[in-house]
């Protein structure tokens, strides 16, 4: 009885050492960029809405355009007008 309580529990450190020192880091670490993916989507999307709030979104098809950064179907872009630059937000499927 002795050496099957034993062996239970030798296994059962073996399978927490296995978790602890194998899956639990590479878990730890896809957590870790998924939520830092996350962030950086709702930061450009926070800068997208000030964008439009400050600047305007009047953006129209004719301008030419230089991608400044993007979010899925939408971008913040570098609009020329007249000589000067501004942002813009470019809405997709408009």
């Amino acid at each position: 009885m002795r050496r099957l309580i034993i062996a239970f529990f030798s296994g059962l450190l073996l399978a927490s050492l296995y978790f602890v020192f194998l899956v639990f880091p590479r878990y730890a670490q896809e957590k870790a960029e998924f939520w830092k993916k996350q962030g950086e989507i709702s930061t450009k999307l926070e800068l997208m809405d000030r964008v439009a709030k400050t600047l305007g979104d009047d953006y129209r098809g004719s301008d030419g355009y230089n991608t400044f950064f993007e979010v899925k179907a939408d971008a913040v872009v570098v609009v020329e007008r007249d000589g000067v630059k501004t942002l813009r937000n470019f809405v997709g499927g408009r």
